[in-house]
């Protein structure tokens, strides 16, 4: 793959993840919303019936590792990117330095 096929598909995987990041964190808003409300009306007893933790709060748990592990995702696919793009870029940039070297020495004739 060229340069910029990787900065294509990391632009779509970029996007695709902070998609999926920002629905996992409108269902942890509507997850502690809900927990609140089972909260209110069932009482303190509401816990301890159903377990230490409540269902939600276990549901919370888990996308919030889901979340970091996409977080994780795209931290190393950024690192990837930019590595192969120095990696590039400098062997551009020796290129370019061997190719604006100075002038020849010059030559002596000798008569």
């Amino acid at each position: 793959m060229s340069y910029e096929d990787d900065v294509e598909f990391f632009e779509f995987a970029e996007n695709f993840v902070a998609n999926q990041v920002s629905f996992i964190d409108f269902v942890l808003r509507e997850i502690k919303k809900r927990d609140k409300e089972c909260k209110l009306v069932l009482g303190d007893s509401y816990g301890k019936a159903i377990g230490f933790l409540t269902p939600f709060r276990e549901c919370g748990t888990e996308l919030r590792k889901v979340r970091t592990e996409l977080g994780l995702y795209l931290m190393t696919t950024r690192m990837f990117l930019k590595e192969k793009h120095k990696k590039k870029f400098r062997s551009y940039k020796k290129k370019k330095e061997r190719n604006t070297g100075s002038l020849p020495p010059e030559r002596v004739i000798r008569v």
